[in-house]
């Protein structure tokens, strides 16, 4: 498939890694009204990230904290595996601790914002890129 700025046929390729099934069924659900917007698939385990990276090619990812908000080992794989993948932090460790105490990602967005807020949050650091 051709690639235009970044994306895959003008649209922006989204992998979901967190731990809630019916979380990742629920993105879907928001991203497939958005033409835009390819959700790629998702993850539920952190051992299973750079695979994920690497099979899907995304242009964002939605990465969860997955109960470690300090860890930044996730993040690191995912930066190492495809430097040009934008990161959004999204979980609700974002209200309780705040953006300074988790890992530097491209964006922070608490898991309590609603699908539209999401989208901008895709749309913005994809179009940064």
């Amino acid at each position: 498939m051709p690639e235009v700025m970044g994306m895959t046929n003008g649209r922006t390729r989204v992998l979901l890694c967190d731990d809630s099934r019916s979380l990742a069924t629920l993105v879907e659900h928001w991203l497939e009204e958005h033409a835009d917007l390819d959700f790629v698939g998702a993850i539920q385990h952190r051992e299973e990230c750079l695979d994920a990276v690497r099979a899907t090619r995304p242009d964002v990812v939605l990465l969860d904290t997955m109960g470690e908000p300090f860890d930044d080992s996730t993040l690191a794989v995912i930066r190492t595996a495809s430097p040009r993948t934008k990161v959004v932090m999204y979980s609700g460790y974002v209200a309780l601790l705040g953006e300074e105490a988790l890992p530097r990602a491209d964006a922070f967005l608490d898991k309590g914002a609603d699908h539209e807020e999401l989208v901008a949050a895709i749309r913005s650091v994809s179009d940064a890129s």
